[in-house]
């Protein structure tokens, strides 16, 4: 991937090295500093991660379930017509 974006700055590789360089150390200050925001708050954090993932669970039980995906989709009158 990343000779693939240098590729296509041929004329100036470091500046595009450099700007890829500055990009990831900023994506990486910023997960940090959200870590270290919430890392006072860690019983509260993970209860709220438990929450959401109990929820993606909930979600996926519904749709892999086609019993329980029936009462939460709207029928589709184009399929409807075709059925009868």
């Amino acid at each position: 991937m990343v000779n693939r974006a240098l590729s296509s700055a041929k004329q100036s590789p470091a500046t595009a090295a450099g700007l890829q360089n500055s990009l990831q150390i900023c994506a990486a200050s910023l997960a940090s500093a959200l870590v270290a925001t919430l890392a006072s708050q860690a019983q509260m954090v993970t209860g709220i991660a438990i929450m959401i993932c109990m929820f993606g669970l909930w979600v996926g039980y519904i749709v892999a379930n086609k019993h329980l995906s029936q009462h939460f989709t709207t029928p589709d009158n184009a399929r409807v017509v075709q059925d009868k």
